[in-house]
């Protein structure tokens, strides 16, 4: 299957995942993922093979995002995403949810290039890029009620920054499992639900305290 179409691809998965998905949306993921390969050819935004495209990369990349919009409450009006890298999960969710308002934080230089251009690209309103760590950008950033990461190791300062930004009674959604020990400005362990059969993903939603 590695030499089909990336939409076709796409469309498979999504399908094995009973992940509905508009046909405008599909191209806009389309897009987004030739961006992502164009970029990852000369710095290194995901370890998921591309080229040759791999099932583990589309579903991880965009498969696993998708599902998780089940998650993100419909009272949402602002959200974070932290350590947003080569675009995922923030772009698939934003491109599934374009009226949400994000700001996408991320350290190295050269990948918020690469998140600007793909939002330029992507005609992807209201989404800015802040380049800078997290844990000293919360000092002046506005608050949020939604927050996301994947791929960002949790300590107690990263606990304490998200807790400073996020709204009472805002959520943090974690591709991946967590530990209560891990995030200690949160109330009670985690609630954990699954993202893809296929692969076993799994969402760790906590609320804050």
């Amino acid at each position: 299957m590695s030499g089909f179409p990336f939409r076709e691809r796409l469309e498979a998965r999504l399908a094995a995942a009973n992940l509905a998905v508009t046909a405008a949306k599909i191209t806009q993921l389309d897009q987004y993922f030739q961006i992502l390969l164009r970029w990852n050819r000369t710095i290194n935004l995901t370890g998921l093979e591309l080229d040759p495209l791999s099932d583990q990369a589309i579903d991880r990349l965009f498969c696993e995002p998708i599902a998780a919009v089940l998650h993100f409450p419909s009272t949402a009006r602002s959200w974070v995403d932290i350590g947003s890298g080569g675009g995922s999960p923030a772009f698939p969710v934003k491109i599934a949810i374009p009226a949400l308002p994000v700001t996408l934080v991320e350290i190295r230089d050269r990948k918020c290039a690469f998140l600007r251009e793909a939002a330029r690209d992507l005609k992807l309103l209201r989404t800015s890029v802040v380049n800078q760590r997290f844990e000293e950008a919360a000092a002046w950033m506005d608050r949020a009620d939604l927050i996301t990461l994947r791929a960002v190791r949790a300590h107690p300062q990263l606990s304490q920054a998200i807790a400073h930004v996020l709204e009472d009674h805002g959520l943090v959604l974690v591709f991946g499992e967590v530990s209560a020990l891990d995030w200690p400005h949160f109330a009670a362990e985690p609630k954990v639900s699954e993202l893809l059969r296929s692969n076993r993903s799994v969402l760790s939603i906590l609320k804050k305290a």
